[in-house]
C-alpha cells in the first residue's frame, strides 16, 4: 500500500511527526526546525496521542524517542509498518542497545541518534530525510508518466492492428468481387474509338449495351439459380455492371 505522499503535489511540504516525551527536547527541535520552510510540522509529548494520531493521518517522516511511558518508538514504529505506510522513521535514544537498534531497522527506520545529539547534526539528518522524501515522490511522478505512456501505446497498438485486420479484409472482399466478376464474363465498355468519334448509332446488327446488359443480368441468374453463386455474389455483380454501363 502506497503512502498518500505519492498522491500529493511533488512540491508539496514534507509532513513530519515529532514525538519525545521530554518537553524540553521536543521545544528545541520545534525551534530548530520553525526555519525549514519546506516542513510541515506535529509535535507530540504525549506517545499515546501521537498513535492515535499516525492512525488517522499519513507523514512522510517520523522522529520518535525509543524509550516512552505507555508507548515506545518501536510501537509507533511497528504500527507504521502495519499499516503498509512507507513513512521515513528517525529513532532517537538515550538508552541505545544493540537489540533495540537492530529491531528498528528490522522494521524499516530510516535512520536512529543518541542523546544528546548536537542540534547541527540533527539538522543535517533531518534534511537528508527531506531530500529523500522529495526524490522518491520524483520517482513517483515519473513511474505515473511511463504508465501513462505505456497505456497511450497499447491503445495505438491495438487501433493500429484493428486497421490492418480492416485493410486486409477489404483486399480480400475485392479479389473475391473481382473474381465474381470474371466468372460473371465480364463487363465490356464502348470502345475509346466510338467515343472519340462521338459515334452515337450502331450497325444494323450489333449488339447495343442495352442488351449485352440484358444478356449479363440473365447470366447471373442463371448462376445464381443453378447456386454456382450466392445471392449475395449475384447482387455484388447486378450493382457491378450496373455502374459499369453495359
Amino acid at each position: 500500500m502506497a503512502p498518500s505522499v505519492g498522491r500529493l503535489d511533488e512540491n508539496a511540504p514534507v509532513r513530519m511527526i515529532v514525538v519525545d516525551d521530554d518537553v524540553t527536547v521536543l521545544g528545541l527541535i520545534e525551534a530548530v526546525l520553525a526555519n525549514e520552510t519546506q516542513i510541515h510540522l506535529e509535535a507530540y509529548h504525549d506517545s499515546q496521542r501521537a498513535l492515535e494520531r499516525i492512525r488517522t493521518a499519513s507523514f512522510d517522516v517520523m522522529i520518535s524517542d525509543l524509550k516512552m511511558p505507555r508507548v515506545d518508538g518501536l510501537t509507533l514504529l511497528h504500527e507504521l509498518r502495519s499499516q503498509g505506510k512507507e513513512t521515513l522513521v528517525i529513532i532517537v535514544t538515550g538508552y541505545a542497545t544493540m537489540e533495540s537498534c537492530l529491531e528498528a531497522i528490522r522494521l524499516g527506520a530510516h535512520d536512529y541518534m543518541t542523546k544528546p545529539f548536537r542540534m547541527d547534526e540533527f539538522l543535517h539528518i533531518v534534511r537528508k530525510a527531506v531530500e529523500r522524501v522529495c526524490m522518491k515522490r520524483h520517482a513517483r511522478r515519473i513511474e505515473s508518466q511511463i504508465e501513462s505512456l505505456r497505456a497511450q501505446l497499447a491503445e495505438e497498438r491495438e487501433e493500429s492492428l484493428r486497421l490492418r485486420a480492416q485493410k486486409s479484409r477489404l483486399e480480400e472482399e475485392n479479389m473475391a468481387l473481382q473474381q465474381l466478376l470474371q466468372r460473371a464474363g465480364g463487363a465490356a465498355r464502348p470502345t475509346a474509338n466510338f467515343a472519340k468519334a462521338g459515334v452515337t448509332s450502331y450497325p444494323r446488327f450489333a449488339e447495343r449495351p442495352m442488351d449485352r446488359m440484358t444478356r449479363e443480368m440473365e447470366r447471373l441468374a442463371r448462376l445464381e439459380a443453378s447456386g454456382a453463386i450466392s445471392s449475395e455474389e449475384a447482387e455484388r455483380a447486378r450493382r457491378k455492371i450496373q455502374e459499369a454501363g453495359v
